[in-house]
């Protein structure tokens, strides 16, 4: 009765856990797809500043998006177009700016590697193939045989997790550490800084900085 009982309440649980800690596949930002929801018009500088937060999370990926909140990182898909007659270019001629103060735009999120999922969490599935080994034949058999030998009857039991926890943490390891390198790439293919605007133009990308909070922003060009 107990150890139906565990079957009933334990694997739902197990299950459920399971699904939340793997890794999840990294699904790229596309600048020039994301609907926007904030707009700025800088009527001097003839620059027209559109972006939206949490865009991580809009594209499926959870999992950064809540690292990336915890390390205090705002990730923001912008569309800047220079209605200008001059040549701009990102951090050099046009800057950010939240009210009066020049936004820092840091490329420590690469840096770092802050902002990821960590290949050696998944080593605790190797202690879980273990636990089936010893308790999974009881407790979670996925199949079982009897036979008669010397005048008794034996039963064989099939322990599941034995046979699938390994290779699942071999694959979570795999994934997660393509998922951080695909996120990377796509942060660096999109960095603003040093790109040129040419004049009539417009340039999408995504923008990184420290803040906790989802602020204002607004372009200003220096002359």
């Amino acid at each position: 009765m107990k150890n139906r009982t565990l079957r009933t309440c334990g694997i739902p649980i197990l299950l459920f856990a399971f699904l939340q800690s793997c890794a999840s596949a990294y699904h790229p930002i596309i600048p020039k797809k994301v609907k926007h929801s904030m707009y700025e018009s800088d009527k001097v500088s003839k620059v027209d500043l559109a972006y939206k937060y949490n865009v991580l999370g809009e594209y499926g990926n959870k999992k950064y998006a809540r690292r990336a909140k915890r390390g205090g990182y705002q990730i923001v898909a912008c569309k800047i177009t220079n209605n200008s007659a001059d040549t701009l270019i990102m951090g050099k001629d046009l800057v950010f700016m939240n009210d009066d103060k020049r936004l820092i735009v840091s490329n420590d999120l690469c840096e770092t590697k802050i902002v990821q999922q960590h290949p050696l969490g998944f080593l605790p599935y190797a202690a879980g193939s273990f636990f089936a080994i010893y308790l999974g034949g009881s407790l979670y058999k996925t199949s079982e045989s009897k036979y008669y030998l010397n005048g008794k009857y034996f039963t064989n039991k099939f322990p599941l997790g034995a046979v699938i926890s390994l290779p699942v943490m071999l694959g979570n390891m795999v994934v997660s550490n393509f998922s951080n390198k695909a996120f990377y790439d796509n942060m660096r293919f999109n960095d603003l800084n040093g790109k040129v605007i040419l004049s009539n133009e417009s340039l999408d990308g995504i923008l990184v900085f420290k803040s906790k909070e989802q602020i204002l922003l607004k372009t200003a060009v220096i002359k």
